[in-house]
């Protein structure tokens, strides 16, 4: 049986770019790692979970300037603005 892990304090569980399309049957337009949905449905799993267990659940996004002077590596022709 494996040992579970002694919490101390407030746990948190953080949730880092995964949007809501991840779940749902469309392409997006960035290219996508195998396993993908797999790995989309354990992290789904995961939220689950936490939410059970009452453990907060924090979703962080990534976000552009509005003069999208930030906006570098996503021109690399695998998506658009």
């Amino acid at each position: 049986m494996a040992r579970q892990p002694t919490l101390v304090g407030q746990p948190v569980l953080m949730v880092i770019d995964i949007q809501k399309s991840a779940f749902m049957d469309v392409k997006a337009g960035i290219p996508v790692m195998p396993g993908y949905r797999e790995n989309m449905e354990r992290a789904r799993s995961v939220v689950d979970a936490a939410h059970d267990a009452g453990i907060p659940v924090v979703f962080i996004q990534e976000i552009h300037r509005r003069d999208l002077i930030d906006y570098v590596l996503e021109l690399d022709g695998s998506e658009d603005i």
